[in-house]
């Protein structure tokens, strides 16, 4: 009678992980730092407000405020997304020691795609000091950033508004551009 096979055998990431991860982002210092200014974005603009770190050649939200509106872009604590079609992302690049990202993937007819573009375009980014995501990587969804410096004035992550294109206008924009 043939020896039966054992069939190979396969982990699986569970629920533990999830919990780990989060109490990690938890203690963050920047995390703590900025939630009272995330909760001031969120109270001036009505608009979610998101902090994220650079991580993996990606950015990674590390703390949200979400807005009380019925329609909101909330962001998960723990998700990552392309540094070149988002506003945080983009604010990552024009201020930090970053690496232009070798593939800039098309996720909306408005995304960036072209390295010497975006070149130019983290240019706009540090002369005007905030970078805006005008419906780059989400159809219908408008977003603005500022980098966050630590002490030696290294950019470390970015602070930032997302929101429905229908709200966050380009006539609205200019006044969330400065305090």
């Amino acid at each position: 009678m043939p020896k039966r096979m054992r069939p190979p055998a396969f982990f699986y990431l569970g629920s533990q992980v999830v919990t780990l991860s989060r109490s990690v982002l938890g203690r963050l210092p920047l995390r703590e730092t900025a939630k009272p200014y995330l909760r001031q974005l969120m109270e001036r603009t009505g608009e979610c407000a998101h902090l994220a770190i650079p991580a993996q050649g990606k950015v990674l939200y590390i703390d949200q405020v979400e807005s009380p509106a019925t329609l909101r872009v909330n962001a998960q604590v723990g998700t990552m997304n392309p540094l070149h079609c988002t506003a945080l992302g983009k604010a990552l690049l024009a201020f930090g020691d970053l690496v232009l990202p070798s593939n800039l993937a098309s996720f909306t007819p408005h995304t960036i795609t072209d390295p010497e573009a975006l070149r130019c375009h983290l240019d706009e980014i540090r002369q005007f000091g905030y970078a805006v995501d005008d419906e780059e990587f989400d159809i219908s969804v408008r977003c603005i950033a500022v980098p966050v410096f630590d002490f030696r004035g290294k950019a470390v992550g970015a602070i930032g508004i997302s929101g429905p294109a229908t709200r966050m206008t380009p006539e609205r924009l200019p006044a969330w551009q400065r305090p």
